[in-house]
């Protein structure tokens, strides 16, 4: 009899928690570990959110006490430099905006005890990427991936166009460069996983094949490419070209789609679509500004609370991931990769 008092006990107490998410009242207690360039980014979008009662910041965690003074100092938010299971439990979701080498191992931790949105890329390997899915369904968790660009509006107006004339589409091209010297000690490839997750974000199907090609001049270390292109191709004959790395002063974020019957030509950046038919029609879109960054938190907050609404999860981590580590296999062999098996 205590037993089963016990377990309806339980049962309650998970019920009351699940309604008190589900309510529009309800606003999250976000940590977010990390202060770097990145981090403080998101930093600075979690307060913007606060102030409009989206969410609590409930702290940050940094690596280092110099580096907690100065952020709390700064910003004026709670700091530390440990995490423990009983303050992350403490918490609805974590956000991950750490050198890209920490991100399995911490949100694995994390998944414990909460929810978890670790930034690109969720892991260095599919083998992590998989450990990270089992983990988030073991524990019941949402585990979001920072693919930013997804939420970007310029990237859903494409969206819009491929779905409208996907039979005549041919080719996609992306190009993400940055100006030097290179950051991250990851590599091109892995730093620039965006058009790679554009592609998927446009197309929802995976690529069958990948040959790419890499330079690795600047820093001299074979793991980690300055510069690197791509070639991927697709169910229905259609072709992928990616190029990414730091070249120039200048920074390039750019989609380009060709069909049949004209081409898209689309500045990031800029929020400008150029739209070219063969007959010498030519039309110009300018896409409002936004804040990606800002939606992905906003959606990151409507899975905590488990309202129905679509977001990059693990399964999404897992096939970029597989898709980007072929790339690298590539440029390192000299090889076609073909996927045999990415995850759905």
């Amino acid at each position: 009899m205590e037993c089963g008092r016990r377990r309806r006990d339980v049962n309650r107490s998970s019920w009351l928690a699940r309604l008190r998410r589900q309510s529009t009242a309800f606003r999250p207690r976000i940590l977010l570990v990390g202060a770097g360039r990145f981090g403080v980014r998101h930093l600075e979008t979690l307060q913007q959110l606060e102030r409009r009662g989206t969410l609590v910041v409930h702290g940050v965690v940094t690596r280092t006490q110099q580096s907690a003074r100065r952020i709390a100092r700064q910003y004026h938010v709670r700091t530390g430099w440990t995490m423990t299971p009983a303050f992350l439990r403490a918490v609805d979701g974590v956000i991950v905006a750490t050198p890209p080498a920490s991100h399995a191992a911490l949100a694995q931790r994390c998944l414990r005890q909460t929810n978890v949105l670790v930034e690109k890329p969720v892991a260095c390997s599919v083998k992590e990427a998989q450990r990270l899915q089992r983990a988030a369904r073991r524990y019941r968790r949402v585990l979001m991936v920072g693919h930013v660009f997804r939420f970007h509006p310029v990237v859903q107006r494409l969206k819009r166009l491929v779905r409208q004339h996907r039979q005549s589409l041919r080719l996609l091209e992306a190009t993400f460069i940055n100006p030097g010297p290179p950051d991250q000690g990851v590599g091109a490839l892995r730093t620039f996983m965006h058009p790679f997750d554009i592609f998927d974000e446009l197309l929802g199907v995976s690529p069958r094949s990948v040959w790419a090609l890499a330079s690795y001049r600047l820093r001299q270390d074979p793991s980690c490419e300055d510069a690197a292109c791509a070639v991927l191709t697709y169910p229905h004959g259609l072709g992928g070209w990616v190029d990414v790395g730091w070249s120039g002063a200048g920074k390039r974020r750019t989609v380009t789609l060709s069909f049949l019957q004209m081409r898209v030509a689309a500045d990031l950046l800029t929020g400008r679509i150029c739209i070219e038919r063969r007959r010498g029609l030519r039309r110009v879109l300018r896409v409002p500004p936004s804040q990606p960054l800002r939606q992905e938190l906003e959606c990151f907050v409507r899975a905590i609370r488990r309202v129905s609404s679509p977001y990059p999860d693990g399964r999404v981590g897992c096939r970029i991931t597989a898709i980007v580590e072929g790339a690298r296999q590539s440029a390192r062999t000299h090889r076609v990769v073909r996927y045999r098996q990415i995850p759905a």
